[in-house]
This record gives structure tokens, sequence and C-alpha cells, in this order.
């Protein structure tokens, strides 16, 4: 009997010992943080569109090829007797089209429009790093309320069990 209540004991503290927390450290809670945010996923794609979006042809600096296919179909009807082609007729007809356009001067609008992209991917990145500092300083101040907390409630209760012992 004693070896099955030592035996169940021992594998009681066995399981309980593997389901144990790992207790969170700074480091944890900030790469945790910087791993799942949401404001930092959505502000790293901001800024690599901005980046993607600076180029010269944005801008209006370099031509601009527009391919267009147009398609028309007709049915008409053939009563001509000496026609050998009785009936209706279908016609079908695409009609490609591509149509280069370049505007050799427009009062250096676009040296202004890629003044503006550059700017932009700037201001981008300067966003980006501010969202990271921010979830950075918000993950540590709330990770050392949580350790302040955890003391003041040991504190208290060493204050109850001191108030305890007196009476």
């Amino acid at each position: 009997m004693r070896k099955i209540i030592l035996f169940k004991l021992t594998i009681f503290f066995s399981v309980s010992l593997g389901w144990t927390q790992d207790s969170l450290t700074v480091e944890n809670a900030l790469k945790t943080a910087l791993e799942n945010n949401f404001q930092i996923k959505i502000s790293k794609i901001d800024s690599e569109n901005a980046v993607a979006n600076n180029t010269l042809g944005n801008a209006g600096g370099l031509p601009r090829v527009d391919l267009r296919l147009t398609q028309s179909q007709n049915i008409q009807e053939q009563n001509n007797p000496n026609s050998v082609i009785q009936g209706n007729v279908l016609f079908a007809n695409t009609i490609p089209v591509i149509e280069l356009n370049w505007t050799l001067f427009s009062g250096f609008a676009a040296r202004a429009n890629k003044e503006i992209l550059n700017q932009t991917a700037s201001l981008s990145a300067n966003n980006e790093q501010l969202v990271i500092e921010n979830t950075l300083l918000a993950t540590t101040l709330s990770y050392y309320q949580c350790v302040v907390g955890s003391k003041r409630l040991l504190i208290f209760q060493e204050i109850l069990d001191l108030s305890r012992d007196k009476a």
C-alpha cells in the first residue's frame, strides 16, 4: 500500500512540475511584443509600400505605355440572291491599341512629385520606428507595473502575517 501511494505521489509531482509556466522576463516580453504586434506589422507594410512607390515613373518622369484591346461583334443578314453566303453572318473584330505617352515638360511637376514620394518614404520609415519604440516603451512599462504589483502583494501578505502574529 505504501509503495502505491509513493508511486502515485511521484507521478503527481513529476506531472505537475511539467505543467509549470516559465517566468516572464523583460526580454521575453519585448520579444513577444515585437513579434506579435499588428501595428508594427502594418507600419512595416506601409513603409515597404512607400519605398516601392518611390519611383520616377510614379512621379511622372518616365513614359507611360497603355495597352488596350477592343472587341466588337456584329450579326448581319445576307439576303442577296447573288451571294454565295446566305442567312445570318457573324463578324468579330479585335483591335489592339498601344499608346505611348511621355510628358516632356510639365513645369517641374515630376521633380515635385518625386520629392513628395521621397518625403512619404521617409515619413513611413520614421513612423515605423516610432511604432516600434512606443511598443517597446508600453511593454516595458506594463512589465514593471506587474513586477511592482507582485512585490506589493508580497509586502501586504508579509504585513498581514506580522499583524496576525501580534494578535
